[in-house]
């Protein structure tokens, strides 16, 4: 954790709730991705960075600073995407929407256009959301959030709360799985389950709404 985000936890556990946005506006992308390595659809990850958010606002009082915070903040997203799976005793394949057609991951070493630089890209991060998609669940989870976040082995056990060395394990799995299924330039995964403009916008309006209209969250146990 940052010395800014321990300022900003202060100032929220002092009665400040907007200022719940700057830690949103940071680790947003990360309890989306989170929530979207469990949950194989979009909108249902949005739902749930919203609850991750509230509940980390109930619950901040609980972090005592001796840990990284975004590792805290998924926890909680995680924990909140494996009760909504749960709820909703489903574990389905979301298809999203399909593309121009055209073969996605054979594109041979011809040059391309530059104009047509951003479509192919475009392109290229459908096919491979598609792919994350069909993952076992358990692979998914530590995929999104080692290539697609680039978290650390260790952030991510301790986000899912297994020990490095299964998060090693699943990852080379996932990759096995990932590599017989589609070939996809490294720059593609960083934009994988993007979380930028609109999305980003809409989650932190929606949790602002409710969190000014509740109790002020207790004080951190931290100073």
């Amino acid at each position: 954790m940052t010395s800014g985000d321990q300022l900003v936890i202060d100032e929220v556990s002092g009665g400040a709730a907007n200022r719940i946005k700057v830690l949103m506006r940071r680790y947003n992308a990360l309890v989306f991705r989170t929530a979207r390595g469990v949950l194989r659809s979009d909108g249902e990850a949005e739902e749930c960075a919203q609850r991750s958010w509230i509940r980390a606002y109930e619950r901040l009082h609980q972090y005592d600073g001796t840990g990284a915070f975004p590792a805290w903040v998924g926890r909680i997203a995680f924990r909140e995407a494996i009760h909504m799976l749960r709820a909703a005793k489903r574990d389905r394949l979301v298809p999203l929407p399909s593309g121009s057609g055209v073969s996605l991951f054979d594109e041979g070493d011809e040059l391309v256009p530059p104009q047509e630089v951003g479509m192919q890209l475009a392109q290229v991060r459908e096919g491979l959301e598609q792919a994350i998609n069909r993952l076992p669940g358990v692979l998914r989870e530590v995929f999104v959030l080692s290539e697609v976040q680039e978290l650390s082995a260790e952030a991510v056990a301790s986000i899912l709360g297994i020990s490095e060395g299964n998060v090693r394990v699943r990852l080379h799995r996932a990759r096995q799985v990932m590599k017989s299924t589609v070939t996809a330039r490294k720059q593609a995964f960083a934009s994988a389950f993007s979380f930028d403009g609109a999305r980003c916008d809409r989650v932190v309006t929606s949790v602002l709404e409710i969190v000014l209209r509740m109790p002020a969250a207790p004080e951190s146990e931290t100073r």
